[in-house]
């Protein structure tokens, strides 16, 4: 499964691939066949990926960002193919997306490619710009992992994160740095 993580940096590093993978490392998954534990919670991960761009949607206004998709749903515009390639169903669908957010500039915040390593601009956005509306199923914090949910060995456990994101970080009195859009897989 894919699950939508907020990585903490204190300064914006030329690679941030780089270094979110030295903060991720230490969590990366693995098994001691010693004791038959699992230890870590990733196998997998990508700067954005399925989430690319949630910094950008969370400053939207949701009824239109509902709207836009199920204006591409009805016109078919996540569908690539040979009568329909990609490029052109791209170009229709930031049309319809300028449509309802005209004066937009920059990539359209959806349907981006979803295994590019180093995601996409607005997968870093520093904290004084992260919106109320971000939830993530983990964040990443300095000494910190919280997590909405643990396993337990028998099945999940909800935690005392409820995801959301800017409510944590002013709980904790951070207030620079940056958040990077993680999508990890366990």
């Amino acid at each position: 499964m894919h699950y939508h993580c907020e990585v903490y940096l204190e300064g914006l590093p030329k690679d941030v691939f780089e270094a979110v993978l030295r903060i991720m490392e230490p969590y990366k998954l693995w098994f001691d066949e010693a004791t038959g534990e699992r230890h870590g919670f990733w196998d997998w991960f990508v700067v954005g990926g399925q989430w690319s761009g949630v910094h950008t949607v969370t400053t939207l206004d949701p009824s239109k960002i509902e709207k836009f998709y199920k204006i591409c749903e009805e016109k078919r515009l996540f569908w690539y193919g040979a009568k329909k390639p990609a490029k052109v169903q791209e170009a229709k669908r930031r049309e319809e997306f300028l449509k309802l957010f005209p004066g937009f500039e920059g990539l359209i915040p959806t349907c981006r490619d979803r295994y590019r390593d180093d995601g996409y601009a607005d997968d870093v956005v520093s904290v004084g710009r992260v919106s109320s509306r971000l939830t993530c199923y983990t964040l990443i914090l300095p000494n910190e992992v919280l997590h909405h949910e643990i396993w337990t060995g028998f099945g999940f456990c909800r935690t005392g994160f409820d995801g959301h994101v800017k409510k944590t970080l002013e709980e904790r009195g951070i207030t620079t740095g940056y958040l990077v859009t993680v999508d990890y897989h366990r």
